[in-house]
């Protein structure tokens, strides 16, 4: 099984490989355990997001029966009700424990080694992005439509692994979800780094990343000076730098929603994100990877074209300049519609936020790049996320 770094030695990078200091490392194994401590409190938010499902025997894990269904809605309020005399007193530990394991590592991620043996020699890199909404509790239920986390983790994998990327970068993934990815993914992957951006009060960054090959400096993980307002304000977002033997990685989930406000906290992430690019000298291409949130065919096209206009190159689009609105799709809202409103997959409310952007648009050798989906509107209830994924390889 994957397991943290043990070493003395306090030297942050040899040889390719992560070396973690004791300070750091008492750091992580704290913030693991308080990760522990919030599972019943996320299982009690699981159990009464079901109970307040809509009734549809024979899907979403529901029984085939409305009235089995019903007794089995009773006994899980009954288990929430018996688990949340614990689950809340622990959940407070855990925002204790969070709290001291950020004051000693400094590093903010908590870092895994798998068994694959990393690529010595790299002439290219095939990169996966996926928003796998598999956010805590019952969450994915209300924002995504889809069934909670431990309902699609198999399925996750699996499709990574049918994949084979070098590089993953996963979002909207919970903290305890994170260690049992990385652990079914133990032969594909030298490096994890999960747990990343834990937050004491309130959500985490849910972000995770995966890599195969060498490290060409200590991976760094920033929390946003620029927080979000409202109830967003719970949610500690940040970016995480990788760099590659070919490319600098900035990896990030920005601030959600158009209005003019929310416009400018995004504009203010990504100006926190572009210091960070201006500090790297290496000569390697930037890419700024993820879930965006800004929807260049609707609310944000400005946003998009202030983008474009700084020297950014949208890889899908270079690869793909006359593609359809319908091929462009990242993101449905209609998993979501058709759980809670019963409405029919074509009245879905479709988004276009995930990128793989370049920056000042270097010419570079890319191919295979696609969007593969992840959903299926025929059978809503095994979609495994409610975005596609973003696939490519960079040659050197």
């Amino acid at each position: 099984m994957t397991t943290p770094l043990a070493t003395k030695n306090p030297s942050a990078l040899i040889g390719g490989e992560l070396k973690t200091p004791c300070k750091i490392r008492t750091g992580q194994n704290i913030t693991r355990f308080a990760t522990l401590c919030q599972v019943p409190f996320w299982s009690t938010h699981e159990m009464l997001t079901r109970v307040a499902m809509p009734l549809k025997p024979g899907t979403y894990g529901q029984c085939k029966s409305k009235t089995l269904e019903v007794f089995k809605r009773i006994f899980m309020m009954c288990g929430a009700i018996t688990l949340s005399v614990i689950s809340i007193p622990l959940y407070l530990i855990n925002s204790i424990l969070t709290a001291i394991g950020n004051r000693l590592n400094s590093r903010h991620y908590n870092y895994l080694r798998g068994k694959a043996e990393p690529i010595s020699i790299i002439d290219k890199e095939k990169v996966l992005h996926l928003n796998v909404c598999m956010m805590s509790g019952g969450l994915p239920i209300p924002y995504g439509g889809v069934m909670p986390a431990r309902f699609r983790i198999k399925d996750l994998t699996n499709f990574i692994k049918d994949q084979n990327p070098n590089i993953l970068f996963l979002s909207e993934m919970s903290r305890m979800t994170s260690y049992r990815i990385s652990k079914l993914l133990k032969d594909q992957f030298h490096h994890f780094f999960v747990d990343i951006g834990p937050n004491s009060i309130g959500i985490e960054s849910g972000l995770m990343v995966a890599y195969r090959g060498r490290l060409e400096r200590m991976p760094e993980f920033n929390f946003f000076k620029t927080r979000g307002y409202g109830g967003q304000w719970f949610t500690k977002r940040g970016f995480f730098q990788l760099e590659t033997p070919l490319a600098n990685y900035f990896f990030t989930h920005l601030h959600p929603h158009a209005s003019a406000k929310d416009r400018e906290v995004r504009e203010k992430q990504i100006q926190e994100i572009e210091t960070k690019m201006d500090q790297v000298k290496n000569g390697k291409p930037c890419y700024l990877i993820g879930d965006l949130n800004i929807d260049r065919y609707k609310d944000s096209k400005q946003e998009y074209a202030d983008l474009i206009q700084k020297g950014y190159a949208d890889l899908y689009k270079r690869a793909y300049p006359n593609s359809s609105l319908e091929q462009d799709i990242t993101c449905t809202e209609a998993l979501n519609e058709m759980l809670e409103k019963n409405i029919k997959p074509k009245d879905g409310k479709y988004e276009i936020l995930d990128y793989a952007l370049l920056r000042e648009n270097k010419e570079l050798k890319i191919q295979d790049l696609n969007l593969l989906s992840t959903y299926d509107l025929r059978k809503p209830d095994s979609s495994l996320s409610d975005h596609k994924a973003l696939v490519y390889t960079t040659y050197a």
